[in-house]
């Protein structure tokens, strides 16, 4: 494995295991339930539940880029938001 990969992978597999950390206390016992839950709540597919918070995280990037923290919290929320929307769209959700 070449530096290029091991640091791509390393950094991938901190990520996953944070996304699934956040999915377990979120989402409770249904995988992406919050998300779902969200979607029928407002009449929106998940995807653009996923995309609303996107956009609000990009906000909040916007209003706090001087601070290191918010910025590394949120770029790992976007992280896992879009790599959530890309799981939906292969199961054939609509936008």
């Amino acid at each position: 494995m070449n530096y290029r990969e091991k640091v791509f992978r390393k950094k991938a597999d901190e990520l996953l295991e944070f996304l699934m950390e956040k999915d377990r206390k979120y989402a409770g016992n249904v995988p992406l339930g919050n998300i779902k839950e969200y979607s029928v709540k407002w009449s929106i597919s998940p995807i653009k539940v996923l995309l609303i918070r996107i956009h609000d995280k990009l906000n909040r990037i916007s209003k706090n880029l001087d601070d290191k923290e918010i910025l590394r919290e949120e770029i790992r929320d976007i992280w896992g938001y879009s790599l959530i929307i890309l799981i939906l769209m292969d199961e054939g959700v609509e936008v």
